[in-house]
């Protein structure tokens, strides 16, 4: 196996079609490291990710820089750096940043068994 580096701005960029002035990136894309893909997300406020809900595997946040507020299910969470989340599979979620606000955070799937 061959190591895997890259540079952020190596790596595209993208934003969810429900999200609200955010970037995403796979920086350890689903594949390199099987059952895994590592990413990395920025919100500025006023924000959000865009409502998920995943069935095929956990997400872990985790959060480096800002704070938000995490909607995880029915709850409302204020989350700050530094933090950790666990979104199980088939948890509604969405995260979002005041006006004047952001937020960073590493975002880390582990597809179930089957789903590598």
């Amino acid at each position: 196996m061959t190591a895997y580096l890259k540079a952020f701005s190596d790596i595209p960029s993208y934003s969810d079609p429900e999200s609200q002035n955010q970037l995403c990136r796979d920086i350890l894309p689903r594949g390199v490291v099987p059952g895994l893909l590592v990413g990395y997300d920025m919100i500025e406020g006023p924000g959000r990710n865009g409502l998920g809900k995943h069935h095929e595997w956990h997400q872990v946040f985790v959060v480096v820089r800002g704070r938000g507020t995490l909607l995880r299910g029915a709850e409302r969470i204020v989350v700050e750096a530094p933090c950790i989340i666990h979104i199980p599979p088939d948890t509604e979620h969405d995260v979002f940043v005041a006006e004047g606000e952001r937020i960073e955070y590493v975002y880390i799937n582990e597809y179930l068994a089957g789903e590598a």
